[in-house]
């Protein structure tokens, strides 16, 4: 199953071995022998033509098997056009459809059906294609298994599974369909929020029929509950220590069961990254704790890594198909079709009394490349442009009210605020933290200091909503929790798990400790003195040790102290350098210069909240001098040049000095 991500359109085409002739090239002989390519492009030239296709490949050395999919989307008529080649193969054959085709040709007539509740749900269907020595000559003699894959809806989990229902009716006789209903109701009650029955597999090209049922979102503390509940007979507290492992690299985790009258033995975990542009960093760190564990050969990793890519007509090895020329000269001027080769997933089977085996997917999509419109002149602050209705609304009302005992304005914050708190709790990866700030250098994605950073604003939490503060707090504690199983006893913490610990991720995560009366720990204590390690002399302190990392290029301010992090560790009890080094950066109209931010906000809050901690008659004069630098800040419609972010900064500079002097 390949993730969403570019605008991905049925192309026209006139067969699918066209399409994969494209991509062929790329197709490296490690992931499939000539042997296997030869029966995939067998099996292609057989298919409907809608273009769209996946692989699937054992990572083992020496273990050769692959089997080829293809991918139906709910949009673009595809199901309609699905239906319409199997009628025309029914008609060409001069007999009957077999069982399997005929059940999924009810299904697609159902799914074109517009306004149907399977058509709203449906997202995609995946037909798998097992390949054998002996392949079947004709269309209608393929057996192929069908993997449903639907859109999450609202309300429970229990009540939205009419089209699971409609599946089963349309893919399996009467009686096993009441039978694998019941069975899927039995996964459905087992799952608590934000877990949800995501795909339905149904194995018709197989001679033991079952069901596969995939359930996603299932929180990694909740695994081994949701796993005993479903009547799953392994150990679940080691399926529960993988999926956590393995969600330091992706950003979900499914989990894969196969179905009868029981839940069978035989379990799979499959790991998803979120949809963005760019390559993930995480990948090569996956794949090579796969490598490390043994479930990978080192070859196929690097296979795997160089699958990914774009093709364009001007690229392109083999000729550029006849019908997707033609979808281009009748498409926007603006429009280019190519084609993307995607990495989509991988899955480990984690059968009890066997070896874990681990599987990859990776596919071929086409595509539209937009041509880049020429850039829009800078909107200004307050312009249509940067207006949406209901945060305008919003802060509009409260930018037009003096800061003071205003009740409609401390109405106006409370609903900004719970309305922040709701998303950030449900913003949380299955691993429980936070994940932010992608990059596909070598850093890779913000988790321990993000999820340090929100678990802090969530502590300060006060809100009408008594039950919405309880959430907030136990999320915040339960967060420090987690942090507390990151590296070692001894170490202070990182950017992410893959990354040497940070002064900068360190200090938020004691900051959190802080908000719990923690900061004495044992674990605590430790990550203190790797501050202290880090602070030069005069009171600065530094990401890294020097020559630990260099991620841009310049290890300037990695490993320089700066005002940035100082900032930040000045309120943990790390004696007086740190405010000394703050009193001498600040700058003369009254801001701190900030390394990793644009913009100086930031740093100048941080800053003069430890100053004011402080209770030396030194600093006020100090913070005076940044109240009135943030105030300059602020443009006439009360914005820091059109950013939320540094007018927030800004509000928390002078809302103190509104109410009680500096």
């Amino acid at each position: 199953m390949l993730p969403a991500g570019l605008s991905v359109e049925s192309s026209g085409m006139t067969g699918l071995p066209e399409t994969l002739a494209l991509v062929r090239p790329a197709l490296d002989p490690v992931l499939i022998s000539p042997v296997m390519l030869d029966r995939i492009e067998r099996v292609a030239r057989l298919l409907a033509p809608i273009h769209r296709a996946g692989f699937e490949c054992r990572l083992e050395a020496g273990d050769s098997q692959v089997d080829f999919q293809q991918c139906v989307l709910g949009a673009d008529g595809e199901p309609a056009a699905l239906a319409e080649a199997i009628a025309a193969a029914g008609v060409a054959a001069g007999g009957p459809l077999s069982p399997a085709w005929q059940a999924i040709h009810r299904l697609c007539g159902e799914w074109s059906t517009a306004r149907s509740q399977l058509a709203e749900v449906l997202q995609e269907m995946w037909l798998e294609f097992d390949l054998p020595e002996t392949l079947a000559a004709r269309f209608t003699d393929l057996r192929p298994s069908v993997f449903a894959r639907f859109r999450r809806t609202e309300g429970s989990v229990t009540s939205s599974l009419t089209p699971h229902a409609t599946i089963l009716k349309q893919l399996a006789g009467k009686a096993d369909a009441e039978l694998l209903q019941a069975a899927v109701e039995r996964c459905a009650a087992a799952c608590s929020e934000p877990a949800w029955i995501s795909h339905l597999g149904v194995m018709l090209g197989r001679d033991s029929a079952g069901l596969r049922v995939n359930v996603s979102g299932v929180a990694v503390e909740e695994l081994e509950p949701f796993l005993e509940r479903v009547g799953w007979r392994g150990d679940g507290a080691r399926i529960a220590r993988l999926a956590e492992e393995l969600l330091q690299f992706v950003d979900g985790v499914v989990v894969c069961l196969a179905v009868r009258e029981t839940i069978h033995p035989r379990l799979g975990l499959e790991c998803f990254f979120a949809p963005r542009p760019g390559a993930d960093a995480r990948l090569k760190w996956l794949l090579g704790n796969l490598v490390r564990r043994g479930l990978c050969a080192p070859e196929k990793r690097t296979a795997l890594l160089g699958w990914p890519g774009l093709l364009t007509p001007l690229d392109a090895a083999a000729p550029w198909p006849d019908g997707l020329i033609l979808r281009d000269l009748l498409g926007a001027p603006s429009r280019l079709g190519a084609l993307t080769r995607r990495w989509s997933h991988v899955k480990l089977d984690c059968t009890p009394g066997h070896p874990l085996r681990c599987k990859a997917y990776f596919g071929f999509a086409p595509a539209w490349l937009e041509a880049a419109d020429p850039a829009p002149a800078a909107a200004k602050p307050g312009s249509e442009a940067m207006r949406h209705p209901f945060a305008e609304s919003r802060v509009g009302a409260i930018r037009s009210r003096p800061l003071g005992q205003d009740r409609k304005l401390r109405s106006l914050l409370r609903g900004a605020m719970e309305a922040a708190t709701g998303f950030l709790l449900r913003a949380r990866t299955q691993s429980g933290l936070w994940r932010d700030f992608f990059s596909d250098k070598s850093l890779g994605t913000g988790e321990v200091y993000v999820s340090a950073y929100v678990a802090c604003a969530l502590t300060q939490c006060q809100l009408k909503k008594g039950a919405l503060t309880r959430r907030a707090l136990h999320t915040a504690r339960a967060t420090w929790d987690r942090l507390l199983a990151r590296h070692g006893p001894e170490d202070g913490w990182a950017w992410n798990p893959f990354c040497p610990q940070d002064a900068d991720s360190t200090a938020w995560a004691l900051r959190l400790a802080q908000g719990w009366d923690e900061l004495g720990s044992a674990r605590a204590t430790h990550a203190r003195k790797f501050l202290l390690r880090q602070m030069s002399p005069d009171g600065g302190i530094s990401a890294y040790p020097p020559g630990v990392i260099r991620p841009l290029g310049s290890g300037d301010g990695w490993a320089t102290p700066h005002a940035s992090i100082t900032a930040v560790a000045a309120v943990l009890g790390l004696g007086p350098g740190p405010l000394e080094f703050l009193r001498r950066a600040q700058l003369p109209d009254g801001s701190w210069t900030d390394y990793w931010w644009d913009d100086d906000e930031f740093v100048t809050a941080r800053a003069v909240e430890a100053l004011r901690r402080d209770a030396s008659p030194e600093n006020h004069p100090l913070i005076r001098r940044a109240v009135r630098w943030a105030a300059g800040r602020l443009g006439e419609l009360g914005s820091a040049h059109g950013s939320p972010f540094a007018t927030a900064l800004c509000l928390e500079v002078l809302a103190p000095a509104a109410g009680r002097g500096p």
